[in-house]
């Protein structure tokens, strides 16, 4: 008896659709390399993409600055900006919770970086029914309706912390 290899049958459901195609090979250049956006924002957005496969088989990165840094300088910079700020899947799994409990992703967002604390958040995504209550009074259903978020939105919180 003999190993036959399985046969590859296409896929009926892919069939009319048009597949991703890859980008062409290209270089970035970016000025202010040794910048606070960089670090922050750049190249954890390129990890990201990196990371979906979306950048091109041949892809390069040349980074202008006034400050002076090596190569292997600015390589390890970025890769502790990469650790420091990207997303991973996991984190951004994390983060569905305190989106669908606030109903704002920026909230969630600036949550997640610490730009804002756990009670300012709350307040923002809170705002309308704060609102509400002073100009219409406060509605025992909805006040109770509010507890049950409130405890949701910090075990969302707590949540993503320990990611």
């Amino acid at each position: 008896m003999t190993a036959t290899e399985p046969k590859q049958e296409t896929n009926p459901l892919l069939e009319g659709l048009q597949l991703r195609r890859m980008p062409d090979p290209c270089a970035l250049v970016i000025f202010g390399a040794s910048g606070d956006l960089t670090r922050r924002k750049l190249f954890p957005a390129l990890y990201s993409l990196a990371l979906r496969r979306l950048l091109p088989d041949k892809f390069a990165v040349v980074g202008v600055a006034r400050s002076e840094e090596s190569d292997d300088e600015f390589r390890e910079r970025m890769k502790q900006a990469i650790k420091d700020h990207a997303r991973d899947p996991f984190e951004l799994a994390g983060l569905s919770p305190l989106v669908t409990v606030s109903g704002s992703l920026v909230i969630a967002l600036a949550l997640a970086d610490g730009a804002v604390g756990l009670e300012a958040a709350w307040d923002a995504a809170t705002l309308d029914e704060q609102w509400q209550a002073e100009h219409w009074g406060e509605d025992e259903e909805a006040t109770k309706a509010l507890a049950g978020r409130r405890a949701d939105f910090t075990a969302a919180a707590r949540f993503l912390s320990l990611l």
